[in-house]
């Protein structure tokens, strides 16, 4: 339904899950979500899940860093291979930041119920099918 001056706007339906929650989960994919419900212990998964990201971000940075260092040659111009270096790097050290703040998250994972986590899981699908149906 669009809005119009004059008329007010129904409100949303109510998805069985509170908006602090469902912006709370957002922090984690589908499939850690799925991983966490079917592991028994969310906090425990999710946990797991976002320090071994962290770590893989973590070791790309370190590894292109270090190949640049090895490769790059002041004297002349950069090959492709420095350049694809210092795109990996900065694409991991955007991951290290990113994966850092869904660690933290994580922590709080304990407080998520299984059914809340079921809720949001049903919710996100939906949405996602939708979405879908409606590009194609």
């Amino acid at each position: 339904m669009k809005p119009s001056p004059g008329r007010p706007l129904a409100p949303p339906d109510d998805r069985g899950l509170d908006e602090d929650t469902g912006w709370f989960l957002d922090h984690f994919s589908l499939g850690e979500l799925r991983r966490a419900l079917a592991g028994g212990d969310c906090k425990r998964v999710l946990r797991r899940d976002t320090w071994l990201a962290l770590g893989v971000s973590t070791v790309l940075f370190t590894v292109a860093l270090l190949g640049v260092g090895r490769v790059l040659d002041l004297s002349g111009r950069p090959g492709i291979g420095v350049l694809t270096l210092v795109l990996l790097a900065g694409v991991a050290i955007t991951g290290v930041c990113f994966h850092a703040f869904r660690v933290s998250a994580s922590s709080r994972a304990a407080t998520i119920s299984p059914e809340a986590l079921r809720a949001h899981l049903a919710i996100t699908e939906h949405l996602a099918q939708a979405g879908a149906s409606a590009r194609a």
